[in-house]
């Protein structure tokens, strides 16, 4: 950003619709673009609209079928595992005491 602060923020998601409204912002710096405002206008409108929806479900993260980790992440009674990086880390979210 031209004054020194992040443009997008460092958390989260990194959605399509903020990364089209931050070129077209900067796009109408350099002149009158009406296609640009006209489409800027509707998307910052879904932006509202999205930002006021209720999430419908929150998906678990669970292991791809056939995944080579969805067996071998599971401790045997007694046991305890530490987890790693990768996709086999999603085992400290399931009842495998890692």
């Amino acid at each position: 950003m031209p004054t020194g602060g992040d443009l997008f923020t460092a958390k989260g998601a990194l959605d399509a619709q903020d990364i089209a409204v931050a070129i077209g912002d900067r796009v109408l710096r350099f002149g009158n673009a009406p296609d640009v405002e006209s489409h800027l206008t509707r998307l910052r409108t879904n932006q509202v609209t999205l930002r006021g929806m209720a999430d419908v479900s929150t998906r678990t993260p669970y292991f791809c079928a056939g995944c080579p980790h969805s067996s071998s992440t599971i401790v045997p009674y007694g046991s305890r595992a530490y987890a790693g990086i990768g996709c086999h880390y999603m085992a400290q979210f399931m009842d495998r005491n890692i």
